[in-house]
């Protein structure tokens, strides 16, 4: 995620000013901001003090990191089972041995859908013959 240019401090400083009665256009000149950064800034921030700003982004990065564990468990508990050969702890239809298969997931996109293959066979040559005479000299003696 990009990081922003001002600090939670700034912003709220600009928000305190704007309610002090500073119009939102001298305010965006003296900011260097457009408009619609700031009331971007003003509905994510607007309303709060700097100790309740600086509270959330605590809380914020406590939250990934919490999700980064239960990923990093849940990855660890895929693996046990799948290495481990106990029979009470493996997967449906796994035979104990690893396979990528259950470790990794298959690779996809939801823009692009699943990964393309070229199909299987022998890569297309194309004739010499069919190209132009300038280009065929290019490719049986190099430039000149």
């Amino acid at each position: 995620m990009r990081k922003s240019r001002f600090t939670e401090a700034q912003v709220i400083g600009m928000l305190k000013e704007q309610e002090a009665g500073l119009p939102t256009s001298e305010l965006c000149r003296k900011h260097w901001l457009s408009p619609a950064t700031f009331y971007k800034l003003k509905a994510k921030d607007g309303g709060m003090d700097l100790s309740d700003a600086k509270r959330l982004k605590q809380l914020e990065d406590e939250n990934a990191k919490l999700k980064r564990q239960v990923a990093e468990a849940m990855f660890d508990n895929v693996v046990r089972k799948d290495f481990m050969g106990d029979p009470s702890l493996q997967t449906a239809g796994s035979s104990g041995s690893y396979s990528a298969t259950h470790a990794v997931p298959a690779r996809s996109s939801s823009l692009t859908g699943p990964e393309r293959r070229r199909p299987a066979g022998p890569a297309r040559s194309y004739p010499l013959a069919s190209t132009p005479p300038s280009v065929r000299g290019l490719a049986t003696n190099g430039p000149t």
